[in-house]
């Protein structure tokens, strides 16, 4: 998730442990230095600039998540999120998280002079996912690549000029 250390820390004094955003912050930069979590800055597609506020972070290992949250059946959209997050990494993308209005594009991926929009998604087998998963790349109005990468299902590999990618196609290689 987008993260603030200023609702972290409303929370932690809201539930009795009272802080500062900048004691959170301090924490927060500590497992970044620690190489315990990726920080991923957010990226305005619209206005083409880095933003400042709010960015998400993604664990350096899955297994750390699950071993200090337990592993739950309904996170799975998540790890799958942060396992394409680190294939990207591997790949060697600079990854951003694109913002477009009110909307989020999961990643901005640029090498090489290339320039990737990416949707991450569990499925697409429900009409609300669908919508859900393709309306910010729609919105998008340049014409670098948009493509959605499914963990599981079979789906044309075209909706719209948006590619879909199996799981198993992205992370062999085959895209």
């Amino acid at each position: 998730n987008v993260t603030s250390s200023n609702n972290i820390a409303n929370v932690l004094t809201s539930a009795g442990e009272k802080t500062t955003d900048k004691t959170v912050n301090n924490y927060v930069s500590a497992l970044v230095d620690a190489y315990l979590y990726y920080p991923v800055a957010r990226f305005d597609i619209k206005g083409k600039d880095l933003l400042r506020t709010k960015p998400k972070y993604y664990s350096v290992d899955t297994g750390i998540r699950s071993y200090l949250l337990g592993y739950r059946q309904l996170d799975t959209g998540r790890i799958f999120e942060n396992i394409v997050f680190l294939q990207l990494l591997f790949d060697g993308y600079g990854i951003h998280v694109g913002k477009l209005y009110n909307k989020e594009v999961d990643f901005v991926a640029l090498r090489d002079g290339r320039t990737i929009y990416i949707q991450v998604a569990n499925e697409l087998f429900s009409e609300t996912t669908r919508e859900r998963e393709l309306s910010p790349l729609r919105s998008i109005r340049d014409a670098y690549e948009k493509c959605v990468i499914v963990r599981q299902g079979l789906y044309p590999i075209d909706i719209e000029g948006i590619r879909i990618i199996p799981a198993k196609d992205f992370f062999l290689g085959r895209v």
